[in-house]
């Protein structure tokens, strides 16, 4: 190895030398400058050979036919190995494969180097392994069944597939994907924290020092560039760090108490990797007719919402007059720019006088500032923003996210992108897309498909019935009437048909419509984690009816109450909520005293009569002190609880409010454990709709998640055997909740788009 290290540092160094020279004399003869990414090249070789020749040994590149086949051999015979990829960008499509990183036990970590490139000739260097020789021994561990790890799994089985043009099996393990449900840590997702959190007990601190500073010699230059006897240590490392990390987490999810959330690991979240990378990797068709005209419509509607807003602010041009005579310095442009926050505050407030409700925002200009305002002119904005917004972010963007090489649109799907465990997506957000506007029926089917799309009906009210187990609830839909309508009934205490949103004979029934809409929006509240004042607002109510709103429903469902309560005092005394299958939500909050103290570091000693004088230098503030505070604390609104830990922390005590997080945190137990279940089912039925053999063989294609709908398409001739597995499958999903499920399936031309009844087309 040390060999092989020299000769490459000899020959590039001579090289690049070479060429360097004759790069400088050109531009120079133009008056031009010398190349910046060769010197920076040449930089990173001189820092990788003055602080890293020690652990280059630690690692190895694979080259010669021999040594690519023997270490293949060591995979297969011990079936488990982790893997990585290197490439020069992030779009599998487009972006090449550089190299492939490998660590099997018994080895060293190794890396493949296949498409490193010449920084001056652009063009593949020798000395790198034999590209097909590399993509027979894959699929020779392919063939053998080998059980490869990753960390984010998602994108290197996309990049190999296509590398391979053969499709890869099952991950067995992803330790991006087992950190989201050990930990709810977003800011430390990466392999290198991760590997850093737990597992850099395993190395000397100074290797980890000098090895994590050394990443950051790489940061922006495309790894393709990267001399291979300096990038190999970094990519193989990778593979080593993933293989430890994935020790660790084996271990933890092997521990006495972890069994549901290694089942739901092995059984749901690491098949779901490969569903997620075949959808990703399958994209959706987009109707670029459609979007021409939305585009031309949206426009048309810009211009005329532009002069709308312009037409409200002359309304007050006498008003701006006079302003700009006394405010000659005003930032105000000429005319107003009601696009800057600065300059429309100017105008609201200073110029025409409204009132912002906000006392802690007096001057915001967002959307919930100006709907309280609530005056023409704010209304014309809020339009203008939204159609703006529609634009920029669907509009204008979908059709420039076309993979031109096969004319679809892939996004980026997370199958952890929520605290509850929902899936994300992004590059666009299919979770945003407005359903109203035609956006969605930009997302249309192959041709000669079908889009078939099928989504629970009230999954998360179900799930919340269940975890009840209130009979009324449950009854509701075994009987098939109306939840909601039921809740409202026994909430009011009136008839359930005068809670009903119609009439039989198919008339609205307003009073009905209201009570329900009512109940259903505390219902919804209360899953989703809002408070009183939050549902007070969407109901346009005073927070106080909101709240009588809210006891009446637990006076009517006491089962619903006592479940709360106690759920809230078990989550406090573990940390964590748990959904019906397992996965677990850390609410950190929620176990800490509500205000927390401690002393300042420059606190004077028996300052403040409450000390004891005998104990002035305690490291604990004592209890007395704490009650003292707790009770004055207690009693005092915000801004004077403000002020009372402002003046305690110049008497050196050190008070951290944690009432709000706290609450936040009781409010989300309900929210983590109805959402986080309905997401496992939602899940569970994914894998299973994705392995079905009789939907595969029917051409049957999953395409998008979003919430709790599951959207595929299919050839035109097997629509109707489809749509019914679809149901099926979904509500099969559920093998933990006594609700039934109720699934509908819709078939259509496009997303969203006018439902095709099959008696019509037969």
């Amino acid at each position: 190895m040390p060999a092989l290290f020299d000769t490459f540092s000899r020959s590039s160094k001579e090289l690049d030398k070479q060429l360097k020279a004759k790069l400088e004399k050109k531009t120079k003869a133009k008056g031009g400058k010398s190349n910046n990414l060769l010197s920076r090249i040449n930089t990173i070789r001189d820092r990788v050979a003055e602080n890293l020749g020690e652990y280059k040994d630690d690692y190895e590149i694979l080259i010669s036919d021999e040594e690519v086949k023997a270490y293949f051999d060591k995979i297969i015979q011990n079936g488990l190995c982790a893997i990585d990829t290197e490439t020069t960008g992030l779009n599998f499509f487009q972006d090449k494969i550089v190299g492939i990183c490998l660590y099997t036990e018994g080895l060293r970590a190794s890396y493949i180097p296949l498409n490193h490139i010449s920084s001056i000739y652009q063009t593949r260097i020798d000395n790198q392994a034999d590209l097909d020789l590399v993509k027979n021994e894959m699929k020779r561990c392919i063939e053998n069944n080998v059980k490869f790890i990753y960390h984010n799994g998602k994108f290197d089985v996309n990049v190999l597939e296509t590398f391979l043009e053969t499709k890869m099996n099952c991950p067995y393990w992803d330790t991006l994907v087992a950190s989201y449900l050990i930990t709810n840590d977003k800011n430390q997702r990466s392999l290198k924290d991760q590997y850093s959190k737990y597992c850099s007990h395993l190395e000397d601190k100074d290797k980890i020092d000098t090895l994590s500073h050394f990443n950051d010699l790489f940061d922006g230059l495309r790894f393709d560039y990267v001399p291979i006897e300096v990038g190999y240590i970094y990519a193989a490392r990778d593979a080593w760090m993933t293989y430890k990390l994935y020790e660790h987490q084996k271990e933890f999810f092997e521990k006495p108490g972890n069994e549901d959330l290694y089942k739901l690991f092995t059984e749901v979240e690491v098949p779901l990797i490969q569903v997620t990378a075949d959808m990703q990797r399958t994209g959706v068709a987009i109707d670029m007719d459609l979007a021409k005209k939305l585009k031309d419509e949206y426009d048309g509607k810009l211009e005329v919402v532009t002069q709308q807003v312009r037409d409200e602010i002359e309304k007050y041009e006498d008003k701006i007059i006079k302003y700009r005579m006394v405010h000659y310095n005003s930032k105000l442009q000429e005319p107003i720019n009601f696009q800057s926050p600065e300059q429309l505050a100017i105008l609201l407030y200073d110029i025409i006088g409204c009132v912002n409700p906000d006392k802690e925002k007096p001057r915001a200009v967002d959307e919930k500032a100006l709907k309280h305002i609530n005056i023409p002119l704010t209304k014309a904005i809020l339009e203008y923003r939204s159609i703006t917004k529609l634009l920029s972010t669907y509009i204008d963007a979908i059709p420039a996210k076309i993979e031109p090489s096969d004319g679809r649109l892939h996004a980026s799907f997370n199958q952890n992108g929520a605290d509850t465990g929902r899936f994300s997506s992004s590059d666009p957000n299919l979770q945003n897309i407005p359903r109203d506007g035609g956006i969605r029926c930009m997302f249309k089917a192959t041709d000669g498909y079908y889009m078939v799309g099928a989504d629970y009906s009230q999954q998360e009210p179900r799930v919340l019935a269940h975890l009840c187990q209130d009979e009324n609830m449950i009854n509701a839909y075994k009987s098939g009437r109306d939840l909601y309508s039921t809740m409202a009934s026994l909430a009011f205490h009136v008839p359930y048909e005068q809670c009903k949103e119609f009439n039989p004979d198919g008339t609205t029934n307003h009073e009905g419509k209201e009570r329900r809409s009512r109940i259903k929006a505390v219902v919804l509240g209360l899953m989703y984690g809002r408070g009183d004042a939050s549902v007070g607002e969407q109901l346009g109510i005073p927070v106080e009816e909101a709240r009588e709103l809210s006891k009446a429903l637990f006076n009517a469902f006491p089962k619903m109450k006592q479940y709360i309560e106690d759920t809230k005092a078990a989550v406090k005394k573990i940390g964590y909520t748990t959904t019906l299958w397992g996965r677990r939500r850390y609410l950190d909050y929620i176990t800490k005293e509500k205000y927390e103290y401690k002393y300042g570091v420059n606190r004077p000693v028996n300052f403040d009569p409450l000390f004891d004088s005998e104990d002035g230098g305690s490291q604990e503030v004592s209890q007395e002190i704490k009650d003292y505070y707790n009770n004055i604390l207690d009693k005092a609104n915000y801004g004077k609880r403000k002020q009372i830990i402002a003046e305690a922390e110049k008497n050196g005590i050190l008070i951290e409010d944690n009432g709000y997080w706290i609450a936040e945190s009781e409010r989300q137990v309900v929210n983590s454990i109805v959402q986080g279940s309905a997401a496992d089912m939602t899940k569970r039925a994914m894998v299973a709709l994705y392995n079905n053999k009789e939907l595969n063989d029917l051409g049957f294609r999953l395409l998008m998640s979003v919430h709790d709908e599951n959207i595929g398409e299919c050839p035109k001739e097997n629509v109707k055997r489809v749509t019914q597995l679809l149901s099926e499958v979904m509500i099969a999903a559920n093998n933990k909740c006594c609700v039934p499920m109720k699934c509908d399936a819709e078939i259509s031309e496009c997303w969203y788009g006018p439902s095709i009844r099959l008696d019509e087309e037969e």
